[in-house]
């Protein structure tokens, strides 16, 4: 796709000097050069995972930018669904996926979002993991509500993305998650700087990250880290975050998002602040002394955006593997029965000599943007958005697209 107009233009991958770019040529704007990985031995592994997934004579028979629900010619099944409560947000960070802040609105009731988890529910197979979103969800007025009848439903996995703000102001607030079953708090972490915060989030959040992540420890709530990654601002700490997430026995592991290109990036430009999923992966690797042996690959449910890796704590080695053989084969005679294998372990996850709790996962998740968008890295999404009666949109379609202006949505048809 082109970056500049938006449209579906004839591209390929290439390699030069050991780095590999998408090269794109569109009538209007000529010839771009996206870098994608600066690991070829990274892309390789990425490469025969996603040729077992797509045959490459499968035709496309529609326009995945715009005209999904799911469709048949999807790749992935769907292994976690986003539920935005509201728009509005009690933050306006410059670099926000969603475009969220305090007036944005939107307000959904408790009985349309009580539906669609309904629905959420009951397809076959049943999503693992459920992700309660926004905008900021816990400043929905019937946040408790919501989040109380999500528990009622039985999904394996229940995770509320948040800035952590209330949850470092109100222990009570932080007290009350603690009721909810197999609940996992994906708390905004991006910096131990405030400066780098300031340039994020738009302000100094360092005692507000500490307080929430105190706080969800005393009332014993797991809780994700997550980073987004900007380069020349936060990218030589990530060894740092590790090291400091795995001191919180809470903490089941930090989730890395590569800066892209989407929703509001105030203050980024893709020539400076940019990087990719394998240097990321590299960066870690290199720098952190707790995870150079950790079997750092493509996550089998989406290859092209997310690389993941397991660590024990009590054991101190990798256990990548162990975890995917437990989860993905049906032989595993120890392992909870789900019905949709899950991007992450669910809280359930049992194999010989490990627990959830004993997990720690470091994960890459890299959207695809206007200058990385393919179609085939679109039909290998497993996360998706529930929006409609009986629709679904995959993430990166979803902020790509579904989230653009009516102007520019219907240039693009």
């Amino acid at each position: 796709m082109c970056a500049n107009c938006l449209q579906v233009v004839p591209a390929r991958v290439v390699q030069k000097d050991k780095l590999i770019y998408l090269q794109k040529r569109c009538p209007l704007h000529g010839q771009s050069l996206v870098l994608l990985h600066t690991d070829l031995n990274y892309y390789r592994r990425v490469v025969r995972s996603v040729t077992n997934m797509v045959p490459r004579d499968n035709p496309f028979n529609a326009d995945c930018r715009v005209d999904c629900g799911i469709c048949p010619d999807h790749a992935a099944s769907i292994s976690a669904v986003i539920l935005e409560l509201l728009d509005m947000c009690d933050m306006r960070c410059p670099t926000c996926v969603a475009g969220s802040s305090p007036t944005a609105g939107n307000i959904r009731s408790a009985t349309s979002l009580a539906s669609r988890l309904d629905e959420i529910r009951n397809l076959v197979p049943t999503p693992s993991l459920v992700m309660l979103s926004g905008g900021e969800p816990t400043i929905h007025p019937e946040f408790s509500k919501i989040l109380n009848y999500a528990d009622s439903k039985g999904f394996h996995h229940l995770m509320v993305i948040t800035n952590g703000r209330l949850i470092a102001e109100s222990k009570s607030f932080a007290r009350s998650l603690s009721t909810i079953k197999n609940l996992e708090i994906y708390l905004q972490f991006d910096s131990l700087n405030d400066d780098a915060l300031t340039d994020i989030r738009g302000s100094k959040l360092r005692n507000t990250r500490l307080r929430a992540i105190r706080n969800l420890q005393e009332a014993g709530i797991p809780a994700t880290l997550v980073c987004v990654v900007k380069r020349g601002v936060n990218d030589q700490e990530m060894s740092s975050i590790v090291d400091f997430a795995l001191t919180f026995n809470n903490i089941r592991g930090v989730t890395f998002q590569p800066l892209r290109f989407m929703g509001r990036t105030e203050g980024s430009s893709p020539d400076c602040h940019s990087i990719t999923l394998s240097e990321v992966r590299t960066r870690i690797l290199e720098s952190s002394a707790h995870l150079r042996s950790l079997d750092f690959g493509p996550h089998p449910l989406s290859p092209e955006t997310v690389c993941i890796g397991y660590l024990s704590r009590r054991l101190g080695v990798p256990v990548t593997s162990k975890v995917f053989h437990h989860l993905y084969s049906s032989s595993g005679q120890d392992v909870a029965p789900l019905t949709t294998p899950s991007l992450f372990a669910p809280p359930q996850f049992k194999a010989p000599g490990l627990n959830y709790s004993d997990l720690f996962r470091v994960s890459i998740v890299s959207y695809l943007d206007r200058y990385t968008f393919t179609e085939e890295a679109a039909r290998l999404c497993s996360f998706a958005f529930k929006v409609d009666e009986g629709k679904y949109i995959p993430l990166d379609t979803y902020y790509l697209f579904y989230q653009l202006s009516e102007t520019l949505l219907t240039s693009i048809v």
